[in-house]
């Protein structure tokens, strides 16, 4: 019982080290890395979405930025960005254009995958997914949990393909 204990502390703490989290940061940021459009809804209500991922100051640093549009307007209603450092234990945070700032408290990565937990400055927290369903399809599922609740509900959802121009431009550079 003790080994089995000992083991998984071990293991426990190679998945929590530092460069084991920019290493998971850098492997699902390079691959969703440059510009995604997509439809799908907030709140019930049609949108365009636009996405653009970048590692940024030397791979130290993390960045997603996001506008949601109804259709038929110009102009965004929503624009966010996600900033997470990648080099240390501190996991990131959000900015958004209608609620002001949250802070990432955690953030779970493979490869293919991240979902970040997140609590506001009103009590409420939520948790957004962003899995890559294939080299050119991109998945968003956002969770909300207001305060008081017991259980998230789906408040937003978006399917999002690569911009193949940004994508040729990206590479030229």
């Amino acid at each position: 019982m003790l080994r089995r204990f000992s083991l998984l502390l071990c293991l426990l703490a190679a998945l929590l080290r530092p460069e084991r989290l920019v290493a998971q940061t850098a492997a699902f940021f390079l691959k969703v890395e440059g510009s995604w459009t997509g439809r799908g809804s907030l709140a019930g209500q049609a949108m365009t979405t636009t996405t653009l991922w970048r590692l940024a100051a030397g791979k130290s640093q993390a960045l997603m930025l996001t506008a949601l549009t109804p259709p038929g307007q110009q102009a965004p209603i929503f624009e966010g960005m996600l900033r997470m450092p990648t080099g240390t234990a501190a996991v990131g945070d959000w900015h958004d254009g209608r609620n002001g700032n949250h802070t990432v408290t955690r953030a779970v990565l493979t490869p293919d995958s991240m979902v970040t937990h997140w609590t506001g400055a009103g009590g409420e927290s939520g948790r957004s997914h962003y899995r890559l369903v294939s080299t050119d399809s991109l998945e968003i599922l956002d969770y909300i949990q207001p305060p008081g609740a017991a259980t998230y509900r789906l408040f937003g959802q978006y399917g999002l393909r690569r911009d193949p121009a940004a994508a040729k431009a990206d590479r030229s550079q």
